[in-house]
């Protein structure tokens, strides 16, 4: 989110906390490798906001060059990234350090 924040904001993002909304959840443990799920608002309107994501999370050492990027987030979506299973403990998923929210 870092990378991400920096790319739409700049300095902006440091010195006045400007940062882009998600909501990101962790999941993973035991057999199933630890990855996020996340709803990213795009912070202005463009057509090359997937692939920023991608460029920044690739750029990280968690990215795996793994990535499902859908353009629309609807009541499916939120319904998968907020199951259950998957979560040993199911308050500590949500990744409270980014999620960021006007």
């Amino acid at each position: 989110m870092n990378l991400l924040n920096r790319r739409f904001y700049g300095h902006s993002h440091q010195r006045h906390g400007k940062r882009v909304q998600v909501i990101p959840i962790l999941e993973g443990g035991g057999l199933t490798r630890f990855h996020y799920h996340c709803v990213i608002d795009c912070p202005r309107p463009t057509d090359m906001f997937p692939f920023i994501i991608e460029d920044c999370w690739w750029r990280t050492s968690y990215g795996y060059h793994e990535t499902d990027i859908q353009p629309l987030c609807n009541e499916g979506w939120i319904n998968y990234i907020s199951k259950f299973r998957s979560k040993s403990e199911f308050d500590q998923s949500i990744d409270w350090i980014n999620l960021y929210q006007n």
